[in-house]
């Protein structure tokens, strides 16, 4: 097994380490790496979080926030499954709507939480 000495420099320009079990790439990047992501870098903010139980009747959710755009990303997980087993099939956001479609009706007690992202 390898391990990093944190207190050494290391030099690398391309190159893997394996540390206990994790597999890890460590690149050196200089000036004009950094640069060349400038443009690939989209900064985001997050605009919303919160954390609702579901509603019983559908596999569909829709959540309605007002000033949610069709252009927002939506972060969901599921904070607490409740009675039932259900995942997270799908996620949109349209017009004052974040609409979040599970593998089958999560009845009234399965607990998400969301973050919308601008």
């Amino acid at each position: 097994m390898d391990y990093i000495d944190h207190t050494k420099s290391y030099n690398w320009e391309t190159q893997w380490v394996k540390t206990s079990e994790v597999v890890l790439w460590a690149e050196t990047l200089t000036e004009s790496k950094i640069a060349s992501l400038d443009d690939k870098i989209a900064l985001k903010s997050i605009v919303a979080v919160a954390k609702v139980t579901t509603t019983w009747g559908a596999a569909a959710e829709a959540i309605t926030i007002a000033w949610v755009l069709s252009t927002d990303e939506a972060i969901v997980s599921l904070w607490d499954w409740g009675t039932s087993t259900v995942t997270i099939v799908s996620i949109a956001t349209t017009a004052n709507t974040l609409t979040i479609t599970f593998s089958a009706d999560p009845w009234a007690d399965t607990i998400i939480q969301y973050a919308i992202v601008r």
